[in-house]
């Protein structure tokens, strides 16, 4: 099973103002470094820039390893520049975005340069005198297609060990009114987070034929899936943001994908509200949002501040459920009942209670004290799982603001 920790499992988080973060794009055509595929690896990348503008110079990564890193995979007859829309959001907030050119016409062919870019991107990030030196954390890849792309997506991420290829490392994946896999091929046995966004009014993939039965042939092994089915206004061409018509789905599945690559790639606070939270449970284009969980996933409203309250939310299978807190967190410690991240030697319960649906909320009020200012405080979620009564889930650490 693939190792969703290999960056820090508990996520650090203090108070910071957002700015704006200035985009570069650049057109890129790099050798194919794998016997597979087209023999040249053709994107447009966007990415955090010190200006904005075509050729600006990448902005410093805010972690050495490089920035977080999105491949997308486009439709069938379009190129990913075409999503434009897509690659500029990601690189606004904190992501280079690769948007693959290449076999416009070709799930096949897809599918191999999917995996031939991944380590296309180490072999560039890796390179001292290119371009994109050090841009790319090959750590922290995520996968987002859509229709073509959206069935592609779970080719890469296969992990069938009768396959003859399998995920070449990315840690999740994202998929935008898609074709249903099945329909050309399984390769549906994915080990890593996997999110579907399709919509009612899709007359070209309907959900009742591809994403659905797409959804139900995904196995959930490790983090958790789900698939967020919008109304009839969400139709094939403006859930990516192709077509301007009912503005809202877009703006839906953009807030879906900043958020959910930011809790899985960014290690984002509040990234999952967007999906499971009031924001995006309260959405009016929602029809259904289905959850399957095998890792219970934690996520909060906002930093601690001194004389306010946060709500820490896990999203779980409906049972017990419960937040444990420590000081600190610690090195990973393997249990029966899933990976302690917590310090054990401070640990103890913040909340326990019973979820009756796939999201539970508790908070956490921090008295108007300025000398709680600076004070650290980890917490890690446990609760009921797919295929464990009780497991423990994914920690953040926090501190203190005023």
């Amino acid at each position: 099973m693939r190792n969703l920790w290999a960056f820090p499992l508990a996520w650090t988080f203090a108070v910071a103002v957002a700015v704006a973060q200035d985009v570069g794009s650049l057109d890129v055509s790099w050798t194919n470094p794998t016997p597979y595929g087209s023999p040249s690896l053709s994107a447009r990348i966007y990415y955090p820039a010190d200006v904005t503008g075509y050729g600006a110079p990448v902005a410093q990564p805010s972690d050495p390893a490089g920035h977080p890193t999105v491949v997308f995979l486009h439709g069938f007859g379009f190129l990913g520049q075409d999503y434009w829309a897509l690659g500029e959001l990601l690189a606004e907030n904190g992501f280079a975005a690769v948007m693959l050119n290449t076999a416009q016409f070709s799930y096949a062919e897809l599918e191999d340069d999917a995996r031939a870019m991944f380590v296309a991107l180490g072999n560039a990030s890796g390179s001292a005198s290119g371009f994109f030196a050090g841009a790319f954390d090959t750590s922290r890849v995520g996968l987002l297609g859509h229709s073509m792309g959206g069935a592609v997506t779970a080719y890469v991420l296969n992990e069938d060990p009768f396959s003859m290829a399998s995920n070449p490392g990315y840690v999740c994946g994202l998929a935008l009114a898609p074709a249903n896999p099945a329909m050309t091929s399984a390769g549906t046995n994915v080990r890593v987070p996997l999110g579907i966004v399709s919509g009612l009014g899709d007359m070209v993939t309907p959900p009742s034929l591809h994403a659905d039965p797409y959804y139900a042939g995904i196995a959930t092994t490790d983090g958790l899936k789900f698939h967020y089915q919008m109304g009839l206004a969400a139709q094939h061409m403006n859930i990516p943001g192709l077509l301007p018509t009912s503005p809202t789905v877009f703006e839906r599945t953009k807030a879906i994908v900043v958020g959910y690559f930011g809790h899985f790639l960014r290690r984002s606070l509040s990234g999952l509200d967007a999906v499971f939270g009031p924001d995006g449970a309260g959405d009016p284009n929602l029809s259904t949002l289905e959850v399957d969980v095998a890792v219970p996933q934690v996520w909060a409203d906002q930093p601690l501040t001194i004389g306010q309250t946060t709500r820490v939310s896990i999203a779980l299978e409906a049972g017990l459920a419960g937040l444990l807190g420590a000081g600190a967190t610690s090195a990973p410690i393997p249990t029966m009942f899933g990976t302690v991240l917590i310090d054990l030697s401070t640990a103890f319960t913040v909340a326990e209670s019973v979820a009756s649906s796939e999201r539970i909320d508790f908070t956490i009020d921090v008295p108007n004290d300025p000398l709680l200012v600076g004070v650290n405080l980890a917490v890690q979620g446990v609760g009921v799982t797919v295929s464990q009564p009780l497991f423990l889930g994914t920690a953040l650490e926090f501190s203190v603001g005023q």
